[in-house]
C-alpha cells in the first residue's frame, strides 16, 4: 500500500506529530500531581492576564507605577512571557477544562510544537526513521514526559531554546538582515521566558567557529542578543517604572542573590553539589537504551562531522554546554534533573541520529547477506529494544515519574542505595488526598514540606481536599509563598504538633540540619529518626522504595516516648532557686549549685545558669531577650520560638528526635528530646522552652544516651515558673 503524497510531506508529518503529542499529554495530564512551583506561576498568569484587560479599559491607571506594581510585582523574579502565554490560554481553556488542565494547556501546546519541530529538523537531515526515533526518544524519557505536563517555567524555557535553534538552523544559509532581525526577536522571547537562553548565543557562535566560518553568520549571532535583550525587557512591564534599577535587581537575583537551595547527592547534602553531579544525573535518569542511542549519535556526529551540514555538532554542543555550566560550582544546582531539562531534546535528537544510523546499518547488512526481507523484522526488533523497556517503566511508575531512575543505576532501589534523591516537587501529594479526605477530622492540622503549602491549599480551593482541615505553614517563613488569600490567614505549625504529616521522600529536606539547612533558612521537619519512632498511616512505594508516606504525630506501636511524663512531685528536701534578673524560679536538689555566665550569641546576650556532674548529668536554665519589635505581629511568635530553639540546636549540632507542644499558661512552648555528640560523647537532652513576650526561656537536662531520664529531671523541668508576668 502506497503512502498518499500529502502524507509524505515532512511538514505535514511534523504537524501530525504535534497533534498526537498534544492528545497524549491531555490524556495523561489529570493524574499528574500539582508541583510546588505551579500555584505561584498559575496565580501570576491570572494576574498578568487581567492587567491587559485593564490596559484596554483604563490605560493610564494600568501604566502608572502603582498599576504596574499591583499587577507585575508578584513573581517578578522570573521573566513574564510564559506566564502571559499560559494566562491567555487559560482564559479560554477554563471554560472547557478544569482549572489545573487549563493552566497547563499552554505549556503542553509548546511541548507538542517542540516535538514536531525536533522531528522535522532531524528527519530532513537524517531521514524518516531518525526523525521518528528522535520524537519517540523525547516522549519516552520518563522525567521529561512528566515535566511536559506542568505549568512551570523549565519546559517552556526548553521549548524556546529548541525554537531558536530550529530557526537558526533553517536560516543558516540565508544571511539577509530580515532573518537576523527575526532570530534576535525570537531569542528575545526565549530570554523573556527564562534566563537559560543566555547560553545559546555562545553555543551557536562556537558551532559556527567549528563548522561554518562565515563572517556574516558570526555577525548574526553577535547581533542576536543585542536585538533580543532590549526586546525581552520591552515586553516586561514590571521594568517600566525604573528600568535601570529593576534590570539590576533581576540580574542580581539570577547571578548572586538567588535563593540558596541544596541538593541531596550520593548520600550527602550539598549546596551546590560537586562538578560531576550533572553528568551523573544525566546518566541516571536517561533510559539505558536511549543512552546507547545518543552515544551512537555522538559517534556518528564525530565520524561524519560534515554529514547533514554538521547538525550533529549543533545538537552535541546544545547538550554539552549547559551541563558544563553546572559543573563550575558558581550556580545553584538542585531538583535533580530539572535544570538539565533543555539538554534532553538535543540528546533525543542525537538518539534519533543514532537510531537512523542503526537502521541504515541493518539495511546494508541485510543487502550484503542477500536477505533484504530481513531488514524489516530486524528493524522492528530494534524499535522494540530501543523504546519498549522505558515505555514499560513509564507505564508502571506513572504518574510518579519524578522517581524514575534508569537501568544504569538499578532503577529506584539502586538509586536509593547510591544515595540519590527518591522524589521532589510534591507531586505525590495528590496521592495523599483520598486518605486525608477520609480520615482527617474537622480542624485537623496537616503538615507538608516547608514552602509547599500552596499545593495543598490549591487542592482545597478547588475542592480536591476538604476545606475543614488546616495546612501547617512553616513558622520560619509562614507568609511565603502564600498564594491564595481566600484560604484565610496561614496557620504556623510544625510537624510534631500536627495531626497528619505528609512526607515526600525528598532527602534534600529529610537530611538537612540546623547546621546544614537545605535552603537559606532551616525549618523543623521529620528525619529518618523521627520516621522510625512515629505511627505510619499510609505509604506509597515503588519497587519496595517509599515515595510518599503519611504519619501521625503519635509514637509508633512499641515505641516508648520519653516525653509527656506525668507530673512528678518535687521532693521535700529540694530548694527553690530564684533569679530576679531572669524573673524565674525553679526547684533544684539540695546539693545542686548553678554557675552563672553570659554569652554573646549574634546580637543577643544569653544568660546561662548551669550545673553539671558526671553522676547527675547537666541541669541548665538560660534565657535571652529578642528585639521587642520582633513580637509586634502575634502570628510570628511560633516562628520566633522555633527559630530560637533551632539556633541552640545549631550551636550543639543536635538532632531533634521527638517534640510536642507544651504551653506555659498563655505562653507558647514545647518539649523535646535532642541527641548530640558533646566532646565526642553521645548525649541526649530533654528540653522545655517557652516565649514570654520577647524573652525566650529554655530549661534543659542532659545525660548519656544509654541512660534513661530519672524522675528528678522531670521534676526540675516541670517546676519552672515565672516570678511575675512580664
Amino acid at each position: 500500500m502506497s503512502i498518499p503524497r500529502w502524507l509524505q510531506n515532512r511538514k505535514i508529518q511534523a504537524v501530525i506529530i504535534m497533534v498526537l503529542t498534544l492528545v497524549l499529554l491531555l490524556a495523561t495530564e489529570p493524574q499528574i500531581g500539582l508541583t510546588w512551583d505551579e500555584p505561584i506561576y498559575m496565580r501570576a498568569s491570572e494576574i498578568y492576564t487581567s492587567w491587559f484587560g485593564k490596559l484596554i479599559t483604563q490605560p493610564a491607571e494600568a501604566l502608572s507605577k502603582d498599576g504596574i506594581d499591583e499587577s507585575w510585582s508578584f513573581n517578578h523574579e522570573h521573566p513574564p512571557l510564559d506566564k502571559i502565554w499560559s494566562g491567555i490560554v487559560w482564559s479560554g481553556a477554563r471554560f472547557v477544562f478544569n482549572d489545573q488542565t487549563a493552566h497547563r494547556l499552554g505549556n503542553m501546546i509548546l511541548v507538542s510544537v517542540m516535538a514536531g519541530l525536533l522531528y522535522l529538523m532531524i528527519a530532513e537531515a537524517y531521514g524518516l526513521a531518525a526523525g521518528l526515533a528522535a520524537a519517540a526518544a523525547l516522549l519516552s524519557l520518563p522525567r521529561f514526559f512528566f515535566h511536559a505536563h506542568v505549568a512551570a517555567l523549565d519546559m517552556p524555557a526548553t521549548c524556546a531554546i529548541v525554537f531558536v535553534t530550529f530557526l537558526f538552523w533553517k536560516t543558516r544559509d540565508d544571511l539577509s538582515w530580515k532573518w537576523t532581525l527575526l532570530l534576535g526577536l525570537v531569542w528575545g522571547l526565549a530570554f523573556a521566558t527564562k534566563v537559560n537562553a543566555i547560553f545559546l548565543p555562545a553555543i551557536l557562535f562556537l558551532w559556527a567557529l567549528l563548522f561554518r566560518r562565515r563572517l556574516m553568520l558570526l555577525v548574526r549571532i553577535v547581533v542576536m542578543p543585542l536585538i533580543g535583550i532590549p526586546f525581552s525587557f520591552a515586553i516586561w512591564p514590571w521594568l517600566y517604572p525604573d528600568i535601570p534599577a529593576r534590570v539590576m535587581d533581576y540580574l542580581g537575583f539570577v547571578t548572586v542573590e538567588h535563593w540558596k537551595i541544596g541538593q541531596w547527592y550520593l548520600g550527602k547534602l550539598y549546596m551546590p553539589p560537586p562538578w560531576h553531579f550533572p553528568f551523573v544525573m544525566a546518566w541516571a535518569v536517561v533510559p539505558l537504551t536511549l543512552t546507547v542511542l545518543y552515544w551512537i549519535g555522538i559517534v556518528r556526529a564525530g565520524l561524519k562531522w560534515r554529514e547533514a551540514d554538521s547538525l550533529g555538532g549543533l545538537l552535541f554542543l546544545n547538550a554539552l554546554v549547559p551541563i558544563l555550566a553546572l559543573t563550575t560550582g558558581k550556580s545553584m544546582a538542585y531538583d535533580n534533573e530539572r535544570l538539565l531539562m533543555h539538554v534532553f531534546p538535543f540528546l533525543a535528537g542525537l538518539a534519533g541520529m543514532g537510531f537512523g544510523w542503526l537502521v541504515i546499518g541493518i539495511q546494508q547488512a541485510a543487502d550484503r547477506m542477500q536477505k533484504p526481507r530481513w531488514a524489516v523484522p530486524v528493524t522492528v526488533l530494534a524499535v522494540l529494544l530501543a523504546f519498549l523497556p522505558q515505555s514499560i517503566s513509564l507505564v508502571r511508575l506513572y504518574p510518579h515519574l519524578l522517581s524514575y531512575y534508569s537501568e544504569t543505576v538499578g532503577g529506584i532501589p539502586g538509586a536509593a542505595r547510591l544515595g540519590l534523591e527518591t522524589t521532589y516537587w510534591c507531586e505525590t501529594y495528590a496521592a495523599a488526598l483520598p486518605y486525608l479526605n477520609e480520615h482527617a477530622k474537622p480542624g485537623d492540622m496537616i503538615w507538608v514540606d516547608p514552602l509547599s503549602q500552596s499545593v495543598m491549599i490549591y487542592y482545597q480551593v478547588h475542592g480536591r481536599l476538604r476545606s475543614d482541615v488546616k495546612i501547617a505553614h512553616s513558622p520560619v517563613a509562614p507568609m511565603w509563598p502564600f498564594v491564595y488569600a481566600e484560604y484565610g490567614p496561614p496557620t504556623p505549625a510544625i510537624h510534631s504538633t500536627s495531626d497528619f504529616i505528609v512526607l515526600q521522600y525528598r532527602q534534600t529536606l529529610m537530611g538537612s540540619t540546623p547546621a546544614h539547612p537545605d535552603r537559606h533558612f532551616y525549618s523543623a521537619h521529620p528525619d529518618s529518626q523521627w520516621v522510625s519512632t512515629h505511627e505510619l498511616l499510609y505509604q506509597l512505594s515503588q519497587d519496595g522504595v517509599p515515595i510518599m508516606e503519611i504519619y501521625s504525630s503519635s509514637p509508633a506501636q512499641g515505641f516508648e516516648s520519653e516525653l509527656g511524663q506525668a507530673t512528678v512531685p518535687v521532693p521535700a528536701d529540694w530548694q527553690t532557686f530564684e533569679s530576679e534578673a531572669g524573673n524565674f524560679a525553679v526547684q533544684v536538689p539540695p546539693t545542686l549549685e548553678f554557675t552563672e555566665s553570659t554569652q554573646k550569641v549574634d546580637l543577643a546576650s544569653v544568660h546561662i545558669y548551669d550545673s553539671f556532674s558526671e553522676e547527675r548529668g547537666s541541669y541548665t536554665v538560660f534565657y535571652l531577650d529578642l528585639p521587642a519589635e520582633s513580637i509586634a505581629d502575634p502570628n510570628v511568635s511560633q516562628g520566633l520560638l522555633n527559630s530560637t530553639r533551632d539556633g541552640w540546636l545549631n550551636i550543639i549540632q543536635g538532632t531533634l528526635m521527638e517534640e510536642r507542644a507544651v504551653s506555659m499558661g498563655d505562653h507558647p512552648g514545647g518539649e523535646a528530646i535532642v541527641e548530640a555528640n558533646i566532646n565526642d560523647l553521645p548525649v541526649k537532652f530533654k528540653i522545655r522552652y517557652t516565649l514570654v513576650q520577647n524573652r525566650y526561656y529554655q530549661i534543659t537536662v542532659g545525660i548519656p544516651q544509654d541512660r534513661a531520664f530519672p524522675a528528678e529531671m522531670d521534676a526540675f523541668l516541670q517546676s519552672f515558673a515565672l516570678l511575675k508576668d512580664l
